[in-house]
């Protein structure tokens, strides 16, 4: 793992093994940074897990897309929660063999090649996640 920071812009390298949640997580430690917007990602995993929350429900219908698949998109936001550890909320897409994309809110992938991604640092001293009470989700709070 590799990254650089210029102004409120880091560029994030990611290899093979790594996995990409921790990583990016890690990263906006290493830049002691209050939260960051994904602008983009790309690349190849392996094994991702994503999901398509049901608002009936109130649950993720969770599916893992196996073996290696292009990272044809990666964006999101990452914000402290209650107790102050970063709470990413990624949605990804991904494309295997036969081209078709599949995609949804991210819960874990690793590197099949190499990723590449970069974040915008956001230093809002108020932005947090809570839960929001409808749905149990953690919501993104700015004020």
């Amino acid at each position: 793992m590799e990254h650089y920071r210029e102004g409120d812009m880091i560029l994030v390298r990611l290899d093979k093994g790594d996995e990409v949640v921790p990583c990016l997580v890690r990263v906006l430690g290493a830049e002691r940074v209050r939260g960051a917007v994904v602008l983009t990602g790309l690349g190849a995993l392996d094994d991702t897990e994503f999901g398509y929350f049901d608002p009936v429900t109130k649950s993720y219908d969770r599916r893992v897309a196996k073996g290696s698949h292009e990272l044809l998109s990666l964006s999101g936001i990452v914000a402290p929660g209650p107790d102050g550890a970063m709470l990413p909320h990624l949605h990804v897409t991904v494309a295997g063999r036969n081209h078709q994309a599949l995609g949804g809110h991210l819960f874990s992938a690793r590197v099949s090649v190499l990723a590449e991604f970069a974040l915008r640092v956001v230093e809002n001293p108020a932005m947090r996640r809570e839960k929001e009470p409808e749905f149990g989700l953690n919501a993104l709070r700015l004020r």
